[in-house]
């Protein structure tokens, strides 16, 4: 020990049952147990003096319920092209790079609204009463007070909106104001919707369709053809076309004032719609029954 240090407290530990380890490229320190499969690190400079254990969340495990051939352990090494072979009792196994990474969340956090911020950040809302994360990297931020959140959309000046239970939340930079629903009504919001003429269309629980603009919601104005309750899916399209998905293997499509209703008879077969999305000039509808490719009008 070096004079004037505690060790004990100063310095890291992670209190594992660790047969071998292994240092990767990238610095991700990898653990291999007698019987605890295998163990990642992916940051240990930022130990600092902290002790971690087996269940502590910046542990990464890997067992036989994850596809591990044994719990049992022993060598492991990084081949030149980055792979990460482990040797157990029953075979080989060998961890590929992914572009996907896990990020682990505080508890409690749950049914997700996301949001694509600037410099690759993730911006996530809940339902439970949280607060708004950022995700930086592997940094994961508080930035608001608890909220619960159902939707989210951003509009053409950039200023983010999102739906929640009881209002709706206004995001410009780093400041939030709160705007409650009419009528004292107290709802989820399940869709924040860019009108392309200026304000908001919003999804109020049952009730359908309500519009807000500077501060203040209405009822009226809805385009005539529209269904009469409140959409399960929504996508604006770079034509600045609104496409609603509902029940029952609908979808409306509204162009300014123009509404254009599909339905089964168009081959739109899977239920609920419950997301949709484009590419030029094919939409993918997701519905609770499966997948379609919508495209010449079908």
């Amino acid at each position: 020990p070096l004079a004037g240090r505690d060790s004990a407290r100063d310095d890291p530990e992670i209190r594992v049952d660790s047969v071998k380890f292994l240092f990767d490229r990238e610095g991700s320190l990898w653990m291999t147990g007698s019987s605890t499969g295998v163990m990642r690190l992916r940051f240990p400079e930022r130990l600092g003096n902290r002790k971690l254990k087996p269940d502590d969340p910046e542990l990464e495990s890997f067992s036989e319920l994850h596809g591990l051939t044994d719990n049992a352990t022993s060598n492991v090494f990084e081949d030149r092209e980055g792979n990460i072979w482990v040797g157990s009792n029953k075979g080989l196994d060998r961890f590929r790079r992914s572009h996907l990474v896990p990020v682990s969340l505080p508890p409690g956090h749950r049914d997700f609204a996301l949001l694509a911020g600037d410099k690759g950040d993730v911006w996530v809302g809940g339902a439970a009463q949280k607060p708004l994360l950022r995700i930086h990297g592997e940094d994961v931020i508080p930035e608001s007070v608890p909220m619960q959140i159902s939707s989210v959309t951003r509009d053409a000046n950039e200023v983010v909106w999102w739906g929640g239970h009881g209002g709706i939340w206004r995001q410009a930079n780093d400041r939030l104001e709160f705007f409650p629903q009419w009528r004292g009504t107290f709802d989820w919001l399940w869709e924040v919707i860019t009108d392309p003429s200026g304000g908001l269309w919003i999804g109020l629980g049952d009730l359908g369709l309500v519009h807000f603009k500077d501060g203040t919601w209405t009822d009226s104005g809805k385009p005539t053809g529209l269904l009469d309750r409140t959409p399960s899916a929504s996508y604006q399209d770079p034509a600045r076309r609104l496409w609603l998905g509902y029940t029952e293997n609908r979808v409306y499509q509204l162009d300014g004032d123009r509404v254009q209703a599909y339905s089964r008879d168009e081959g739109i077969d899977i239920g609920r719609i419950r997301v949709i999305r484009g590419r030029g000039p094919h939409f993918w509808f997701g519905g609770e029954l499966g997948l379609a490719i919508f495209r010449d009008g079908r």
